[in-house]
């Protein structure tokens, strides 16, 4: 593997039947993320689904129609930032709440 990184993409795939979005899905194993195709007012079927940026191509050459939504390594990296690094209930401050094991 290259020192490079991959970038998924999340993208809005579109095709005129389900036998052809499966058979995509299937050919270069999408990750449709566990939702299912939609069907649009125009008779055609949508669904999400993450591809890595170099399966583009492929699907440029496919019978399908695609919309690129989103850098989704990019999204990941910032909402990485929004975690908190530190223990919010060190030194008795905070009393956890949830379902979680309190100790």
């Amino acid at each position: 593997m290259s020192t490079k990184e991959k970038k998924i993409m999340r993208i809005a795939l579109s095709a005129p039947d389900r036998e052809t979005l499966a058979k995509l899905v299937k050919e270069l194993q999408l990750d449709i993320g566990g939702g299912g195709p939609r069907r649009m007012p125009d008779g055609t079927l949508s669904m999400d689904a993450y591809v890595p940026e170099e399966l583009l191509g492929k699907l440029k050459k496919a019978n399908v129609v695609f919309e690129i939504i989103e850098d989704a390594t990019k999204v990941g990296k910032e909402r990485q930032k929004e975690v908190g690094r530190g223990n919010r209930f060190e030194k008795g401050n905070v009393v956890p709440r949830g379902l979680g094991r309190k100790e």
